[in-house]
């Protein structure tokens, strides 16, 4: 449970999916577009994600798609942090285009 969430009814096609839903579910459009995955270092100029906000995230994949505790940190670093880090890209890229869109559609 998040909030008021239940994110075991997220819906998903598989758990990349699911992991995308649910981080829009968690964080903002503007945290999404303006930060990247924790555990972030200082020498990158985005912020990391909250990381408490963020272990929700692992808690409900780990729910939603029985992966035992020992298996979980390899099925992270292979397979859902680069999909999410790709996410993370599409929705800058979403956030700089809509903002340039709108910035344009003012000056006319």
């Amino acid at each position: 449970m998040y909030k008021d969430i239940n994110l075991s009814y997220i819906g998903g096609k598989h758990s990349n999916d699911y992991s995308r839903q649910v981080l829009r579910t968690i964080f903002s459009v503007e945290e999404l577009s303006s930060s990247i995955l924790p555990p972030g270092r200082q020498q990158f100029i985005r912020k990391p994600l909250d990381r408490g906000r963020f272990d929700f995230l692992h808690d409900a994949v780990r729910v939603k798609y029985p992966i035992s505790a020992d298996c979980y940190d390899e099925f992270y670093g292979k397979l859902a942090r680069p999909t999410l880090v790709d996410f993370l890209v599409d929705e800058r890229k979403c956030h700089r285009k809509s903002t340039s869109t709108q910035s344009s559609i003012s000056l006319s």
